[in-house]
C-alpha cells in the first residue's frame, strides 16, 4: 500500500510513539516417548534440551542445569530457568529459554519444554514456541526447534498411534496408498496430514517435502503420492475429498468420507506456476500446521505450560519454607514469585481468547489469499468444458448435481435456487448449464481480483447476455453473509413465457471466491413485476 500524505506526515510522531511489544504463540508440540526406561530416556531427552538451549545462551549453563535440577541462567536478553518438581508419584521437569532473533531487532524467541511420567507410565513430551515482537503480525515461516527433530530422530516419539519422523512418506505402490486411505479415516490420528501429489509424468513432488517435513515434526504428517496412486483416494472418497494433478491437500484428524470438502483444505496445483509460488505453498503448509497446533492442543490439559509449572514449584516452595520456619524475606520472595507466575498465567489465558478471536476475523481473508478450493485446477479444464456438450445435464432433475460436481469451487448455488431447478417451467435444461461454465470461468476469472467485474452486457453466447441488475438488484443471504446480486444471465427479447424465459442472478463471494446464483432459471418477482 503506497503511503499517503497523512501517513507521511504523521511518521516522525509514529516513530516517537512507544512500541507496544506483543507475545505472539506460533506453535506446540506434543508426544509420548515410548522406551522401557523413562527415567533413562527423560535424562537423554534433557540433554538433547539443555545442548540446544546453550547453543543459543552465548555461555555455559550451569552445574544444576545438567544434573537435572532447577537452575537460573541470566545472560541480558538470553536467559534461561529450569524447574524440577519430584515426589512419589511424578517427576517433571521445564524449562523456558529466550533467544534475540539473529536478523530483526526487538524480536525475541522464547521456547518452553517440559517432560514428565507419572509412575511406570510413558514419558510425555510438550514444547512451545513463543515470539516477543512489536511487529503487530509478524510474518514467520513456523519451523519446529532443533532439539524436536534430534528426539524424534533418536527416540521413539509418538502423537497417539503414529510415530513422529522428521521425514516424508513416499508413496512407492497401491498398497502403500491404500495404507494412506485408511489412515486418513483412522480415529486415532492426531496430526494434520498433508498430501503431496505428483503432476503426470513425474514421481517427484514441486514441493521441498524434505525440508518442509522437518520443518513440521511432531505438528503434521508429510506425504508425497505419485499421480498413478491418486485414484486410489478418488475411488474411496470420491473427486471432491481426493487430490490430484499437482496438487497439496490437508486432512485433518477426524476425516472421513462424506465430510465437507472445505474443512479439509487444498492448495490449487495451477497456483504452483514459478518458484515463487511453490514457496508460497510450503510457507501455507507450515501456517497451516503451526495454527492447528495451537487449535488442538490445550494448555494444562494436553500440554503444560511452562507458568503453571513455575507456580507449584512456588507454592510448594513456600509449604516447605513454612515447614522449616524461613525467614519472612525469603517466604516473601518465593510469594511474589508465584504471584508473578498467576500473573503470567492469566495473561497466558486473555492472550489465547484475543488469539481464537482474531484468527475468527483473519481466517477468511486467509482462506481468498491462499485460494483454496475443492476440486483440481479449473483453468485447466475450462476449454474442455466450453467445447464439450457431452455431459450437460439434459434433466433439470440431475442439473444440481451435474453443478455440484463439474464447477465445485466455482460455481455454487443457494439452496432457494436449488430447490427451484427442480421442476421449473424453463424447457432449456442444457442452456442454463452452459451459462453456468461461462460463470465458472470467463465470469469468475474476471472477478478475481477485480471488485466490479465489469461484464455488463458481454455475450455469453447467441442471444444471451450477462447485464446488470439495475433496479432488480438485491442482497441474499450465503453461509451467515449479505451478498448482492447486482448482474444476471438472460436470454434477449426481455420474454416472460416461462418455456423460453431464462434469468440466472448471480453474485460474488470474495472469500471463497466463487460465482454464488442466488436465483435461477425464471425472472425474479419483484414489487413491479
Amino acid at each position: 500500500m503506497s503511503d499517503s500524505p497523512f501517513r507521511l506526515a504523521l511518521a516522525p510522531l509514529a516513530a516517537r510513539l512507544p512500541r507496544v511489544v506483543q507475545e505472539h504463540e506460533i506453535l506446540r508440540v506434543a508426544g509420548e516417548v515410548e522406551d522401557h526406561d523413562s527415567a533413562q530416556v527423560a535424562e537423554a531427552v534433557r540433554k538433547h534440551v539443555l545442548s540446544w538451549v546453550q547453543n543459543r545462551s552465548g555461555g555455559r549453563l550451569p552445574a544444576d542445569a545438567w544434573s537435572g535440577d532447577s537452575f537460573e541462567y541470566l545472560a541480558g536478553g538470553r536467559n534461561s530457568i529450569g524447574i524440577r518438581l519430584r515426589d512419589t508419584e511424578s517427576d517433571v521437569w521445564a524449562i523456558r529459554a529466550d533467544d534475540p532473533d539473529k536478523d530483526i531487532p526487538d524480536r525475541v524467541w522464547t521456547t518452553e519444554i517440559a517432560i514428565g511420567a507419572e509412575g511406570a507410565g510413558p514419558l510425555q513430551f510438550g514444547a512451545r514456541l513463543l515470539v516477543s515482537t512489536a511487529e503487530g503480525y509478524p510474518d514467520i515461516e513456523p519451523h519446529v526447534p532443533g532439539f524436536v527433530m534430534q528426539i524424534a530422530e533418536r527416540h521413539s516419539l509418538f502423537r497417539g498411534s503414529y510415530r513422529i519422523e522428521p521425514q516424508s512418506w513416499h508413496i512407492s505402490d497401491r498398497s502403500g496408498a491404500e495404507e494412506l486411505a485408511d489412515m486418513l479415516v483412522d480415529p486415532e490420528r492426531k496430526l494434520p496430514l498433508y498430501v503431496v501429489t505428483c503432476s503426470e509424468g513425474s514421481d517427484e513432488p514441486l514441493l521441498d517435502t524434505v525440508a518442509l517435513a522437518k520443518a513440521v515434526t511432531g505438528i503434521g504428517l508429510i506425504v508425497v503420492l505419485p499421480a498413478e496412486f491418486t485414484r486410489v483416494l478418488t475411488e474411496r472418497f470420491g473427486r471432491f475429498l481426493s487430490v490430484f494433478g499437482g496438487a497439496v491437500r490437508a486432512y485433518l484428524p477426524g476425516f472421513e468420507a462424506g465430510c465437507r470438502p472445505y474443512d479439509h483444505k487444498l492448495f490449487l496445483a495451477s497456483r504452483l506456476n514459478d518458484q515463487s509460488d511453490i514457496k508460497q505453498c510450503e510457507k501455507w503448509v507450515r501456517i497451516h500446521a503451526a495454527t492447528e497446533s495451537r487449535r488442538n492442543l490445550r494448555l494444562d490439559r494436553d500440554i503444560p505450560s511452562f507458568d503453571a509449572i513455575r507456580s507449584e514449584s512456588a507454592q510448594r516452595s513456600g509449604r516447605n519454607l513454612g515447614e522449616e520456619g524461613a525467614s519472612d524475606s525469603r517466604r516473601l520472595l518465593v510469594a511474589q514469585d508465584h504471584i508473578e507466575s498467576l500473573k503470567n498465567q492469566l495473561l497466558e489465558a486473555e492472550n489465547y481468547q484475543e488469539y481464537f478471536s482474531k484468527e475468527a476475523d483473519r481466517s477468511e481473508e486467509r482462506a481468498a489469499v491462499l485460494r483454496i478450493q475443492q476440486l483440481e485446477d479449473s483453468r485447466s479444464t475450462e476449454a474442455e468444458e466450453q467445447t464439450s456438450d457431452d455431459d450437460l445435464p439434459g434433466r433439470w432433475d440431475a442439473f444440481v448435481n451435474w453443478c455440484d460436481v463439474r464447477l465445485a469451487g466455482r460455481v455454487t448455488l443457494v439452496p432457494s435456487a436449488r430447490r427451484s431447478t427442480k421442476s421449473p417451467d424453463c424447457e432449456d435444461t442444457e442452456q442454463a448449464a452452459c451459462c453456468l461454465l461461462w460463470s465458472g470461468s470467463v465470469c469468475r476469472d474476471n472477478r478475481i481480483g477485480n471488485v466490479n467485474g465489469s461484464l455488463r452486457d458481454e455475450p455469453v453466447e447467441a442471444g444471451i447476455y450477462n447485464s446488470p441488475c439495475g433496479s432488480d438488484t438485491f442482497e441474499f443471504e450465503w453461509q451467515g453473509q449479505r451478498l448482492l446480486a447486482g448482474w444476471h444471465i438472460k436470454n434477449g427479447g426481455n420474454t416472460r413465457e416461462p418455456r423460453r424465459c431464462l434469468r440466472i442472478y448471480h453474485g460474488w463471494d470474495p472469500d471463497t471466491q466463487q460465482i454464488v446464483i442466488a436465483e435461477m432459471p425464471a425472472h425474479r418477482r419483484t414489487g413491479a413485476s
